[in-house]
């Protein structure tokens, strides 16, 4: 279990068994103490935290008008006024003006990262070197330790901390706030709220609409008074825990992610708020209180309760029992709701596939001001699923998704920019679309706009920044950044020729399911380039590349059918993987299929039919079918001599890189 965005509110512990835990009222501390903390900008190399200064000011202002804490009381620190020598010195002015009768508050926004010696979360300083971070971060027990030394009647402790590593490498990548393992955190005294994510694979990433950080923002609405659930003017941490878990969830997916952190009242290093409060006590948003929520009629909970039943979190998966739940959620007009159950519909999951109840429900969502149900719609419109295919309507049910926060709304838009579908062709916008969610910290605007820097289209040609941008798309989980990076690295294009690093990227996006990538280790596989050679490890790749329609997969697996290697050869297998991958759009696939005709290998003699082929792969780019084509006209085979024809195929496929092409045209 991971933590991301960890609140924590170190308090005096409740006797009261059924305590819902502190109260965080609006009532006048006028004898508290704040030390609020932004480091947005650092002094070395590690990258802008986002909004991290804004976090600070922020929260600074609402210590003094909401918690009552007067201002000359409250220590702001923000950037290079946030040394670690500033914040010691400021923890020592704490000691110094609290009483025992002291509201004490610790807030903390920026980087955080394990201890390269010893795993413990550290909190980043300005003045932070990021290989020596052990002697200037603030550890969290070290922050623990000197605030119960510090007198007062409650600590309250927020930490909107971001970036963290493992080991010694660091996992820094702009707008992303990775997460520190909650069993390297001390266990610090008192009652304690966490809100920990249900993967290690979750990060937690800035609210644009809000220029916050996405936790610091639900957590400022929340202690302004929107978490009062029974509306009687007091915030208790119960009710805190709850609105933050459910608005950080929401609007984390439906900026594209799945971040679900889960909020854990009274429980946390074993330690708990109230005293034995019995094993049946549920957790606050557990499943047993979503049940009972969704039972009273509460939509949202209904539909929190589908995710977890989705999933299998906390309970056993039951997708029957998510899409029953999703429905109960969108019956009672939760738009949400409606487009957790159209996704069900869509990939028959609990349901019977139904692609146009899909987009019913895609459509009720958006309709309902729900921005990643207009992403799902306009998905289902630009690929002809459940409903006709309607370009123009997919980009701007794009654009809606993209205008309402969703990235992948960006994404999807700035692809129809960039190809001209649907819309104007404009690859200078789509690559504005593609930096503004690449700097978001959406790893697929990462990979689009490494593309764009790599082809040169919306942007001047740059193959290291497209190196750079795949490689941070990689990085951030976006499995074909790492297929286009190992491109790259194949070819020593941006980036030094490395095989092996390439065929480790391969193979990293070929286990993520980037078919392509398991395309081109079958080829290292098949060649022995970069890794030990292995035929028949390469043709399982390519059958398992075929197989999920990836046509480039179909040819090779013919070609090793062709000349049987790593399987036993048969050429008439050989004529339909080359037919397959040929008639998908594969043109290497045509000329390939185009030689056995040519021969009468597999397959009856037929030149002419050669000729044809070897036309439609030179007419898509394949310098090989150029080649061919040009040695049939050449020797009159098929087609009429013509050596004027010839030498204008040989000179095209020269032109293209194909060696023979060029031996031919000087002969």
């Amino acid at each position: 279990m991971f933590l991301t965005s960890l609140l924590t509110l170190a308090l005096a512990a409740s006797n009261a068994s059924s305590d819902p835990g502190p109260v965080l009222s609006r009532s006048s501390r006028r004898d508290g103490i704040a030390i609020v903390v932004g480091v947005e900008r650092y002094r070395d190399r590690l990258p802008a935290a986002k909004f991290a200064r804004h976090d600070a000011e922020s929260f600074s202002a609402f210590a003094e008008k909401t918690l009552g804490i007067p201002r000359q009381r409250i220590r702001t620190l923000v950037d290079d006024h946030a040394t670690s020598a500033d914040l010691q010195d400021a923890l020592d002015w704490a000691k110094q003006n609290a009483s025992a009768t002291s509201s004490v508050v610790f807030y903390f926004s920026g980087h955080g990262t394990p201890s390269l010696k010893s795993g413990e979360p550290l909190l980043v300083p300005y003045d932070a070197d990021l290989n020596e971070v052990d002697k200037r971060g603030l550890g969290i027990k070290t922050l623990t330790d000197a605030l119960h030394a510090i007198p007062g009647k409650e600590k309250l402790v927020f930490l909107d901390a971001c970036f963290s590593g493992s080991g010694d490498r660091s996992l820094i990548s702009e707008g992303k706030r990775p997460l520190v393992p909650i069993k390297s955190l001390p266990e610090p005294k008192g009652a304690l709220l966490v809100f920990s994510a249900t993967s290690a694979k979750g990060v937690s990433g800035p609210s644009h609409k809000s220029a916050h950080g996405l936790f610091t923002h639900h957590l400022l609405q929340g202690l302004r008074g929107a978490a009062d659930g029974d509306a009687d003017n007091q915030v208790t941490a119960a009710e805190l825990a709850r609105y933050v878990r459910q608005n950080v969830m929401t609007e984390a997916r439906e900026a594209g992610g799945e971040q679900e952190p889960q909020a854990q009242l009274g429980s946390y290093g074993g330690l708990s708020v109230v005293d034995d409060p019995g094993p049946d006590a549920p957790a606050v948003g557990g499943p047993q209180d979503l049940e009972r929520e969704c039972a009273a009629g509460v939509a949202d909970r209904c539909a929190d309760l589908g995710v977890l039943c989705e999933k299998g979190q906390g309970v056993a998966q039951d997708l029957a029992k998510a899409a029953a739940l999703y429905r109960k959620a969108c019956d009672s007009g939760l738009a949400r709701g409606c487009r957790n159950l159209g996704i069900l519909y869509r990939d028959g999951r609990g349901v019977p596939k139904d692609l146009a109840q899909a987009a019913a429900l895609s459509r009720g969502a958006c309709e309902g001001g729900d921005a990643l149900g207009c992403h799902g719609l306009g998905y289902l419109y630009e690929n002809a699923r459940g409903v006709p295919q309607d370009l123009a309507q997919a980009a701007a049910l794009y654009r809606k998704a993209c205008e309402g926060g969703v990235a992948i709304g960006c994404v999807g838009l700035g692809t129809l920019c960039r190809d001209g579908r649907g819309i104007e062709k404009d690859p200078a916008q789509a690559a504005t679309l593609f930096r503004k969610v690449c700097e978001s910290g959406e790893a697929t605007g990462c990979t689009n706009l490494g593309f764009l820097y790599d082809t040169g289209r919306g942007v001047a040609q740059d193959l290291a920044q497209a190196a750079a941008l795949y490689r941070k798309g990689c990085e951030s989980g976006n499995a074909e950044g790492c297929r286009n990076l190992g491109y790259l690295s194949e070819n020593g294009r941006g980036v030094p020729l490395d095989l092996a690093q390439a065929a480790a990227l391969y193979r990293k996006a070929c286990e993520s399911g980037v078919v392509v990538g398991c395309v081109g280790l079958g080829a290292f596989l098949r060649d022995g380039r970069g890794i030990a050679q292995d035929p028949a490890q390469a043709a399982t790749l390519f059958r398992k590349a075929c197989e999920s329609g990836e046509a480039t997969g179909c040819t090779n697996l013919g070609f090793l059918y062709d000349t049987g290697r790593g399987v036993a050869q048969d050429l008439a297998q050989a004529v339909a993987l080359y037919r397959k991958g040929c008639e998908s759009g594969e043109a290497l696939g045509c000329t390939n299929l185009g030689l056995l005709y040519r021969d009468g290998r597999g397959i009856a003699q037929e030149p002419a039919q050669a000729a044809t082929l070897f036309r439609k792969a030179c007419e898509s780019g394949e310098a090989r079918g150029c080649t061919n084509l040009g040695n049939l006209y050449d020797n009159g085979r098929s087609v009429a001599q013509d050596p004027a024809q010839a030498a204008a195929l040989y000179r095209k496929a020269c032109e293209s890189g194909n060696a023979i092409g060029c031996d031919n045209l000087g002969n």
